[in-house]
C-alpha cells in the first residue's frame, strides 16, 4: 500500500542516527503501513527487535492510500512526481467511476501538483488495468511479527 517507490539510503542513515526523535510508525488494523517506511527501514538497519506504532482504523484501501499521503505532505522525504503519480493512478481506479471526475482535483490538492499536471496524467490514469495491490504492496501482510512486540504503545 505504502506510496513510495524508491528507498533513500541518506534518509534511512539519517534516521538510524537518532531514532528516537522520530515520531511512532502508522498502521491501519491489518498491520498495513501508512506512515512509516524510511523509520522503520532505520529499526530493521539497526537490528532493534521493536518498534513504536500508532494503530489507525481504516475502513478501505482508498483511505489508507490517502492517509499515507496526507502524512507524507506534513513530514519526511517528500513523494517523488513518479510517486505521486503512480498514487494518482492507485487512488482514480480504486474510485467508483461515477466519482471519478469529482476526484481528481482534490487528488491534485491532495499530491500537492497544479491540476493542470494532474490531467496531464488522466490519459494514463484510464489505461492502468493491472493488479495494483499486487504491484504495490510489497511489504509483508504480519507487519505485527515484524514492527512491534506486544505491550508497546499502540
Amino acid at each position: 500500500m505504502y506510496p513510495r517507490i524508491k528507498t533513500s539510503p541518506e534518509t534511512v542513515q539519517k534516521y538510524a542516527e537518532d531514532l528516537s526523535i522520530y515520531p511512532p510508525i502508522e498502521i491501519n488494523q491489518r498491520n498495513e503501513l501508512i506512515d512509516g517506511w524510511h523509520r522503520w527501514t532505520a529499526h530493521k538497519k539497526l537490528n532493534m527487535p521493536e518498534i513504536e506504532v500508532t494503530v489507525t482504523e481504516t475502513k478501505n484501501d482508498a483511505e489508507i492510500i490517502l492517509l499515507a499521503i496526507a502524512r507524507n505532505a506534513k513530514h519526511g522525504l517528500c513523494l517523488s512526481q513518479g510517486d505521486k503519480q503512480k498514487e494518482a493512478r492507485r487512488i482514480y481506479h480504486i474510485t467508483p467511476v461515477k466519482e471519478r471526475d469529482s476526484k481528481k482535483k482534490e487528488l491534485a490538492e491532495l499530491l500537492s501538483v497544479r491540476e493542470k499536471i494532474f490531467n496531464s496524467w488522466s490519459p494514463t490514469l484510464g489505461g492502468f488495468r493491472q493488479n495494483w495491490r499486487k504491484l504495490y504492496n510489497p511489504h509483508p501482510q504480519h507487519w505485527k511479527k515484524h514492527l512491534y512486540s506486544p505491550g508497546k504503545r499502540q
